[in-house]
């Protein structure tokens, strides 16, 4: 397939879960001088750390709940692209999801359009064993990890990023597909999300910090 607006990605830099966050982490402490966006980071990583929670209303299963708080913590994370876009129209390469070469927020920022075009990331649970750090007798924990179950590639090849702009070949994606698999199964998709969540807060405060930098 030919690339029309080939967008490069450096697959190294897809992150690592060599651990999971037992307390919720907060974004970084410079966003907080910016109110909303700070507040749109706090919310994302809220949405994706409630995945999995026990319901305490009767008409919603637990499945569906997770699949619910899913797709909210990627709406939010794609809001602050949103956000960044009406506030600084005339930076957006510098804190364009899809202008990153980390695959992590190619896909997020894909798997949100699935949802709202395609169909719906359907949530499973999985076992898994989980040593806690701070626990000096290394003790062996099971718990639930909450994962998307439903990734096809044949379902992502319908979106425009492949029908009309042609950013990714098939190899490409399903690669990116494939790292995601690996890393959302080792502590559940919500962590992967945090920690996605998290890495993006590293760019907008360098974003953040080089216009006041150009400023002065």
């Amino acid at each position: 397939m030919a690339l029309k607006n080939h967008m490069k990605i450096e697959f190294s830099e897809f992150p690592i879960m060599e651990k999971g966050y037992l307390i919720v982490p907060e974004p970084s402490e410079y966003l907080r001088d910016y109110g909303e966006l700070y507040d749109r980071f706090c919310s994302a990583i809220y949405f994706a750390a409630s995945i999995g929670r026990k319901s305490n209303l009767y008409m919603i299963s637990a499945k569906a709940q997770a699949e619910g708080y899913l797709r909210a913590s990627i709406a939010d994370f794609i809001s602050i692209e949103d956000l960044l876009r009406a506030k600084y129209p005339n930076d957006t390469v510098e804190y364009s999801l899809i202008k990153s070469t980390n695959p992590l927020f190619h896909f997020i920022k894909q798997l949100r359009n699935y949802n709202i075009h395609l169909s719906t990331a359907r949530i499973s649970t999985r076992e898994i064993s989980v040593i806690i750090a701070s626990d000096k007798s290394r003790s062996v924990h099971r718990i639930d990890a909450y994962y998307i179950d439903n990734l096809d590639i044949n379902e992502f090849l319908k979106l425009d990023c492949f029908v009309r702009y042609h950013n990714y070949t098939e190899d490409q994606f399903c690669r990116i597909i494939d790292l995601f698999n690996t890393e959302q199964c080792k502590f559940g998709v919500g962590d992967l999300l945090i920690r996605g969540i998290l890495e993006y807060g590293k760019v907008i405060e360098e974003f953040l910090a080089s216009r006041i930098r150009r400023s002065l």
